[in-house]
């Protein structure tokens, strides 16, 4: 269910009970870094019933600390699905972070019905 992966994200940096200031979680601040393991976490949640179906999704990061994760197609040409998961001050509690959701909720679609994609997914 989308709410499982998008909850966890949206949650880090909110304040309900300030919820007109939207999250807190400025890029390069404890809360980016919270956010990228909650990320990590619900990566590695997917890859553990990928690896039962007979599929490969992993996480990378990048030099600058950009993480992703890859669900791998039958081919290497790839479909980038590309949001943030930092958010600008009072920029709302979804944003960046729905973005981020859907594309996971795109590789977890896959990964619950055993079907590899055509083409490699990378969610950014």
């Amino acid at each position: 269910m989308f709410e499982e992966v998008f909850v966890p994200l949206a949650d880090v940096g909110f304040d309900s009970d300030q919820a007109h200031l939207g999250r807190d979680c400025a890029a390069y601040t404890e809360n980016e870094d919270r956010v990228h393991s909650v990320f990590a976490q619900l990566v590695s949640e997917i890859s553990e019933l990928a690896q039962s179906r007979g599929l490969n999704v992993k996480l990378e990061v990048d030099p600058f600390g950009n993480s992703y994760a890859v669900l791998e197609g039958e081919s290497d040409d790839e479909i980038i699905i590309c949001s943030h998961l930092d958010s600008v001050p009072n920029g709302g509690r979804f944003d960046g972070v729905v973005g981020v959701a859907a594309g996971l909720e795109v590789i977890k679609r896959f990964v619950e019905e055993s079907k590899k994609p055509n083409k490699t997914i990378r969610v950014v």
